[in-house]
């Protein structure tokens, strides 16, 4: 599963297990989130999306890496794609983060508390 801590200011998200050989972890300042939404199975499961820039993908088993979709960069982190989250950036060379997650709707209200200015841990202990 891919990690996310989130504190006052930044939203790290860092990779587990066998794909961390393909880009450890995205660290990016909470301004550049634009959003965050729980994605349904079928789009966690969408493995023909994009071109493959750097990562692996086998198809109904593992998509992790770069892929250019629709002309930007989108860093996948998806396993079985039953439990996906997909952010979406502004200002930062990749566009949008598919990542898999223990508890997507725990993440997904972690980071929108964090993007309307609620209180959250300052010390980006893991959500």
């Amino acid at each position: 599963m891919t990690h996310v801590s989130i504190d006052a200011q930044r939203l790290r998200v860092q990779r587990s297990g066998f794909a961390r050989w393909i880009g450890r972890s995205v660290d990016v300042p909470l301004r550049h989130v634009a959003g965050v939404t729980d994605a349904q199975p079928a789009e966690g499961r969408r493995w023909s999306t994009g071109i493959r820039v750097a990562g692996i993908q086998i198809p109904g088993l593992i998509k992790a890496g770069l892929f250019r979709q629709d002309g930007r960069l989108a860093w996948w982190d998806v396993r079985r794609g039953s439990r996906v989250l997909v952010i979406t950036l502004r200002d930062e060379q990749v566009a949008k983060l598919v990542i898999e997650v223990d508890d997507p709707a725990a993440v997904n209200r972690s980071l929108n508390r964090a993007l309307t200015g609620a209180e959250v841990p300052s010390d980006g202990r893991p959500v």
